[in-house]
This record gives C-alpha cells, sequence and structure tokens, in this order.
C-alpha cells in the first residue's frame, strides 16, 4: 500500500487533512491507471465540499455514478492525484 506521502498535491492533502479532521479516516492510497488516489472510508461532507469549492477552485470536482466493478463515489482531482469518497446508499 502507498502512504499518504505520496500525494505532492499540497490542495488534495489539505483536503484529507481536513476530511481526517471531521473524523473521516483514510482507507487506503492506491495508484489507478490515471491517478494516484486517495479512498476515504466515509462520504464527503457538504461542508467539506462546499469548503473545497472556496479553497480549492483550481480542483476538479467529479462524481461517478458506480459501476458493476467500482462502487459510487464523488471527489476531487488535481492533475495526477485524487481523492475519493464513497457515496451513501
Amino acid at each position: 500500500m502507498l502512504a499518504l506521502s505520496a500525494v505532492t498535491s499540497d490542495a488534495l492533502r489539505a483536503v484529507v487533512a481536513v476530511a481526517v479532521a471531521e473524523g473521516n479516516d483514510v482507507a487506503t492510497v492506491a495508484q489507478w491507471e490515471k491517478s494516484l488516489v486517495v479512498h476515504m472510508k466515509r462520504p464527503l461532507s457538504e461542508g467539506l465540499a462546499a469548503r473545497v469549492r472556496t479553497e480549492h477552485p483550481g480542483l476538479t470536482y467529479y462524481r461517478h455514478a458506480g459501476d458493476p466493478h467500482n462502487p459510487a463515489d464523488r471527489g476531487f482531482t488535481d492533475g495526477q492525484f485524487s481523492v475519493s469518497f464513497p457515496i451513501a446508499g
């Protein structure tokens, strides 16, 4: 398993730090085809989503509805790095 220190995006590291401060946890850090992804254990809070959009406007928001191979998630990307939060439900 890769360590969070492998993520060199300051903005994404800040998002993860705030999520952890809110009580979320990092589930894993994994290399996917297009990016290094920090997978969080719990969903993205609406407060953190709004804060990220304000404080880190350079991050790209995404939402994936899920498919037979991957559960639904949403999060933010910054070049070759992403943070992924599961969608409850």
